[in-house]
């Protein structure tokens, strides 16, 4: 089909308790949306001569590595900030239900923080990673004391991509200035791919008479967000 149907966790409230001999149970409240996510194609091709096949070395190997990197960049794109609409996946960004936390006053680390707690809080998940902007990134790897010393560590070393115990995955698909946290396991989110990256090549129009083929790829997957409150998104975190 052209859609995932999957079962989304709307509540859930554990009831267990100490039970005496003979007691009843206590009893939990799960309550379950049905939701779809569609399914989308991302897709590349380029144009290549007969003599380029032929007589560059590793071409062929080449291109098909490029064209599958292409589509799996949109993908990472696309499930980021992905609007769902027309033939856009629907990405984490605009998914209803994930959480937001507001930058106010408080210094772009503490923003991250404050997102960990809600996941905790109210998403009842464990937080695992952040992905920010690079150039938001930058701004938190270069703070610096009042006497001048780098809180990441000397400039001559690499310095962990780390921020409050997790790894910092540095995505330049959305604006700088929005940031998200969230439980990336697989209870909380999925891609779900009907098949990966398909490299065919052919002839199209007429390129069989002009020496030339055209090498394609694509691939068909969905983004499925079992629990949208194990995310957060933070804002204003620039300047």
């Amino acid at each position: 089909g052209n859609a995932v149907t999957y079962m989304e966790e709307t509540t859930r409230a554990h009831a267990a308790a100490e039970i005496a001999e003979g007691g009843a149970y206590p009893e939990a409240e799960f309550v379950f949306a049905t939701k779809s996510s569609p399914v989308r194609k991302i897709g590349d091709s380029l144009p290549v001569t007969d003599e380029q096949m032929e007589d560059v070395p590793f071409m062929g190997s080449y291109i098909n590595g490029r064209i599958t990197f292409g589509c799996r960049q949109r993908l990472d794109r696309q499930s980021l900030i992905g609007d769902g609409l027309d033939s856009n996946l629907r990405g984490l960004k605009n998914t209803p239900g994930i959480q937001v936390q507001v930058r106010g006053g408080d210094p772009v680390p503490d923003v991250f923080y404050r997102m960990m707690t809600k996941i905790r809080m109210n998403g009842q998940a464990v937080p695992t990673h952040h992905i920010m902007h690079p150039l938001d990134w930058e701004g938190i790897r270069l703070l610096r004391t009042a006497d001048g010393i780098y809180v990441f560590g000397h400039p001559s070393e690499a310095g962990p991509d780390r921020l409050w115990g997790l790894p910092v995955a540095q995505n330049s698909a959305d604006v700088r200035g929005t940031g998200y946290t969230g439980s990336f396991q697989q209870p909380w989110i999925s891609l779900v791919e009907r098949r990966g990256v398909d490299v065919q090549i052919g002839y199209v129009n007429d390129q069989f008479k002009k020496g030339q083929r055209t090498v394609r790829g694509d691939l068909r997957t969905a983004l499925v967000v079992f629990r949208p409150p194990a995310f957060c998104q933070g804002t204003g975190l620039a300047g």
